[in-house]
This record gives structure tokens, C-alpha cells and sequence, in this order.
């Protein structure tokens, strides 16, 4: 409930595709509660070339998490995003760091709601 997909130290292109995110699992309204005070759907450190495809996460603090990864290979991520929706989160794209190449966000459909 935390994290949906947490990636991090991947040094070569990674892809996730067609991952959709809500809340089947529980939606009690503690696990609603934790999810929306804590959970993040998509989660990105130390990432070199991610490409993500059609991906959905419902009712999360965050959306989308770009961290910095720490340790001896630690950093940012650069990437290219398409297709991606963050619905009823509290925050939708977090950007704390990126590589020099940046992060290419295309065709997004973003809802936040502080409730």
C-alpha cells in the first residue's frame, strides 16, 4: 500500500507498461486513509532510460515520485512517460530530482483532490 512500483538503481532502459493501480486489494477505510496520507503509485530513483507506458494509480499521496536514490550509485532518473493518469491523488507528479537529461511527460491525464 505504501509503494505500487518502486524503481530504483536500474541502470539500463527498463519498461513498465499497461499497470493500473486502485484499490481492490482493500478499501477499508484505514488502508484508504494510509494510502492517502502515505502511498505514492509510482515511485523513481536511480533510473537510466525508463520508459512508461499506460499507467493508472487511484487515490495515492502522490502519483508519480521522482527521488533521489542514495548510496555509491545513487541519483536521479531521465525517462519518457506516455499515457500516464494519476486520479483522485492528493499530488500528482512529485519531481525532486531528475538526470541532465530530463523526463519527458506525454499525454497526461492528472486529477488531484486534497480530501
Amino acid at each position: 500500500m505504501h509503494f505500487g512500483v518502486l524503481s530504483e538503481f536500474m541502470f539500463d532502459i527498463s519498461r513498465i507498461e499497461n499497470v493500473h493501480f486502485y484499490s481492490y486489494f482493500s478499501s477499508t477505510d484505514a488502508s484508504l486513509r494510509f494510502m492517502r496520507k502515505h502511498g505514492v503509485g509510482f515511485a523513481f530513483g536511480r533510473n537510466d532510460f525508463i520508459d512508461v507506458l499506460n499507467t493508472y494509480a487511484w487515490s495515492y499521496r502522490t502519483g508519480y515520485r521522482f527521488f533521489n536514490s542514495t548510496g555509491a550509485d545513487g541519483g536521479c532518473a531521465n525517462g519518457n512517460l506516455v499515457g500516464i493518469q494519476s486520479d483522485f491523488t492528493v499530488e500528482n507528479i512529485r519531481i525532486e530530482c531528475t538526470q541532465g537529461t530530463g523526463v519527458s511527460i506525454t499525454n497526461a491525464l492528472l486529477t488531484a483532490f486534497e480530501h
